[in-house]
């Protein structure tokens, strides 16, 4: 909040660009990095953020955009597990906590009937059911923070300090992701890295650009990360082609305001924007783009 009354002007919050990371992600100041409202005392940091008067904020993102881009990746290696993940209901989360004999089968039924009833509008749920919930919920966290963080190579004691588990827990975590995950160790071997100058540059077979490899052990992630940033870029290119401009963008995201009575039109301008994106890349798996209405950036995020 003091940032935001630091850096206003006449009401306003300007989005700057400070340059680009190495998987040529744009690094933003001015608004970056806003907490998740669930996080202590951050519940009106996006709420803050509203449109003009007389107009709705509308707020797109790629829908797991990452772990879809790996997807894409590990079908050469693995088809047989993407078309897994494809099943609608799967989650690579709760399978992890699974696999790792942290959650048992019916806690796993029983968090996807609860989710799927809790979004169907459901909120008679008894006590017991909720705190139940609540439980698998936490452990599907965790599980989570597995999920996203080894793809990167994670160490056990790193993941045991920023997921809370022990290093018992974290190793044998570790050890489950990498038996299902061996296809992103085959990708990484059958990569074009070249040396200039003892600088690494990896070839992203998307993109076509070469990107700054760092080090070894960040193979897949330059990899992963630049072609989930080419994606949203493209995803950009083609909404303001169709004449719909972001005000301001984060990651995966972007938001800008319209007038109510444009939400269809709208929608349907942004889902031709990601078709437009499928068509030109042929990826393994089809880009999907969430589309969301509010009259606060937190409603849309």
């Amino acid at each position: 909040f003091k940032n935001f009354l630091a850096n206003q002007r006449d009401g306003r919050i300007y989005q700057g660009i400070s340059g680009l990371t190495n998987t040529l992600r744009l690094m933003h100041n001015g608004i970056v990095n806003l907490p998740s409202s669930n996080k202590p005392f951050s519940e009106n940091v996006r709420a803050s953020l509203i449109p003009d008067e007389g107009m709705i904020m509308c707020g797109t993102d790629l829908q797991g955009i990452e772990d879809n881009t790996k997807r894409h990746y590990i079908y050469k290696y693995d088809p047989e597990y993407v078309e897994e993940m494809k099943v609608p209901g799967y989650c690579p989360h709760l399978e992890m906590g699974l696999l790792a004999g942290l959650l048992t089968q019916e806690q796993v039924d029983f968090y996807k009937w609860y989710d799927k009833e809790k979004d169907a509008g459901k909120k008679d749920f008894t006590e017991e059911e909720t705190k139940q919930f609540k439980s698998i919920k936490e452990i599907r966290h965790n599980s989570k923070t597995v999920n996203f963080s080894a793809t990167y190579k994670v160490g056990k004691a790193t993941l045991s300090r920023n997921s809370g588990l022990s290093i018992k827990e974290s190793a044998k975590l570790l050890e489950i992701y990498w038996i299902r995950n061996k296809a992103i160790l085959d990708i990484e071997n059958d990569l074009q890295i070249k040396t200039i100058n003892g600088q690494m540059w990896l070839l992203n077979p998307v993109s076509k650009f070469w990107y700054s490899l760092r080090a070894e052990k960040d193979k897949f992630s330059t990899l992963n990360q630049g072609t989930a940033v080419y994606c949203f870029d493209l995803y950009v290119k083609n909404m303001n082609k169709l004449g719909i401009h972001p005000n301001f963008q984060v990651h995966d995201e972007a938001s800008f305001n319209i007038i109510p009575e444009n939400k269809e039109k709208t929608k349907e301008l942004l889902q031709l924007a990601i078709q437009k994106v499928n068509e030109e890349l042929k990826l393994n798996v089809t880009i999907g783009a969430s589309v969301d209405y509010g009259y606060t950036y937190k409603d849309c995020h």
